[in-house]
């Protein structure tokens, strides 16, 4: 058991090291927006499993905010992009509930679910891409 933890930890440490300090910035955007993907399916299989359409609409709508905060690096634009992102997600989750709803109290409670999972998932993770930008050359150290 420990013999795997430490081979895995020999292999993970440089690679990691490596895509933080030295990756090229689409590889790094990538990745995080891979793990973006993967959080916020995951969170909507566990969390959200008795709402119909919940995974497809979580991932939808928290791709669209990570892919705003990658399209427009940090900074004022940046916060203009996340919020477009924010608000195209909450369009899409209310017009995707106002179609399918057969009980609306609770179809608004689902809605919530959904936004709240794609708002966590979405904007979490992709704040890595803004702080290893960061400017001075600071930001791959407190991405590791």
């Amino acid at each position: 058991m420990l013999r795997s933890r430490l081979f895995t930890a020999a292999v993970a440490i440089p690679l990691l090291a490596w895509l933080f300090f030295l990756a090229p910035a689409w590889i790094f955007n990538g990745v995080v927006l891979f793990a973006t993907w993967v959080a916020l399916r995951e969170f909507s299989l566990m969390a959200l499993s008795s709402v119909p359409g919940a995974a497809t609409l979580t991932t939808l709508g928290g791709m669209m905010i990570a892919a705003s905060m990658v399209l427009v690096p940090g900074g004022l634009a940046g916060g203009a992009a996340l919020s477009a992102g924010i608000v195209a997600c909450l369009i899409l989750t209310l017009v995707a509930t106002l179609a399918t709803a057969r009980d609306m109290g609770q179809s608004v409670n689902s809605a919530g679910q959904v936004l709240l999972g794609a708002l966590y998932g979405g904007a979490l993770l992709p704040h890595l891409i803004w702080i290893r930008g960061l400017p001075g050359g600071d930001g791959p150290s407190w991405v590791f």
